[in-house]
């Protein structure tokens, strides 16, 4: 019955129908439900804002979950008129005194779980050292990855968000677009996830989520749709969009509506909240061994623009 309630079982036939439908990569085509909307923020990526983009994520540089990766600045940078966010195995090192305790556990078991401290993909070392001072311990990090957040600058409560973006590809990548609670989390809404696993070709499956309530550090809820989009979302570029109102979330690709979910009140109450955007260029740590067989090889997510429409806010100017 809770399915029922709350999940469009037209998704299913809106992903049977995208590959037949006509595709728009290059503009973006506001959809009926929205089309009084207004343009309230745009980024085009003629330079990189700091006023508007803060590279990382609002808690810091890294996640004791997460501890193969570190959100590092090198890893962001527009050019070419485009925002690029690179994952690259640069190592980094987090000295382990300097954080909770809570924190350095959590590190310790994710990469127990993983086995990648068992594998030295993971090591830990001793830097700083001079002279007689044999220096502080460490985790090192293997990987930096790209990610900007707007947590500081722009939050925003319901309306239609889309980004027009080339996405990487290759063994445990895992670029995304999405937002998330600006004062509690959840709320979060994954406009597109994609993973890229053992061999890299699941790049090319979207995957659509919404997170609901919270256990300790996981969601209580998620809602989830998975669909098959073009082949070259590797190779070229593609508009992803989300329509949030009070009542439900339609997702869009190209122009198309893909999933559609509706609310119970136990989920509108979370879904009421403001939220800000984040893109990311992370690394799944599973496959973090099939990405070292593979060459260890630099992966770019490139976003031409983002926009963000609503039917009533000052724009801002940048």
């Amino acid at each position: 019955m809770y399915f029922k309630k709350n999940w469009d079982f037209r998704s299913a036939r809106y992903g049977r129908q995208f590959k037949h439908q006509t595709k728009n990569t290059t503009s973006l085509v506001l959809p009926e439900e929205a089309k009084d909307y207004q343009l309230v923020f745009e980024d085009n990526f003629d330079t990189f804002n700091p006023a508007v983009w803060f590279k990382g994520q609002p808690w810091g540089r890294f996640h004791p979950d997460n501890a193969h990766q570190f959100y590092g600045d090198p890893q962001v940078f527009v050019a070419d008129g485009k925002l690029h966010l690179l994952n690259e195995p640069r190592p980094y090192p987090i000295i382990i005194e300097n954080q909770p305790k809570g924190d350095v556990e959590r590190m310790y078991r994710a990469m127990n779980e993983t086995n990648l401290i068992h594998k030295d993909i993971i090591q830990i070392q001793r830097v700083n050292a001079t002279g007689s001072d044999t220096g502080k311990l460490a985790v090192m990090i293997p990987y930096s990855v790209g990610v900007v957040n707007t947590f500081h600058s722009q939050n925003f409560t319901y309306g239609y968000f889309a980004v027009r973006s080339k996405n990487p590809s290759g063994p445990a990548t895992w670029p995304a677009w999405w937002l998330t609670g600006k004062n509690n989390w959840p709320p979060e809404i994954d406009i597109f996830e994609m993973y890229g696993k053992v061999t890299g070709k699941s790049v090319n499956t979207q995957t659509m989520t919404v997170h609901t309530g919270k256990i300790e550090t996981h969601t209580k809820q998620m809602m989830m749709k998975k669909l098959r989009v073009s082949e070259d979302t590797d190779s070229a570029f593609h508009i992803y969009a989300c329509l949030w109102t009070p009542k439900k979330i339609d997702f869009y690709t190209d122009g198309n509506k893909v999933k559609s979910i509706r609310f119970n009140r136990w989920m509108a109450q979370f879904l009421k909240e403001p939220m800000y955007l984040v893109l990311n260029n992370a690394l799944e740590n599973t496959y973090i061994p099939q990405l070292i067989e593979s060459g260890n090889k630099t992966s770019d997510f490139q976003v031409d623009w983002v926009k963000v429409y609503q039917l009533h806010r000052i724009p801002l100017q940048l």
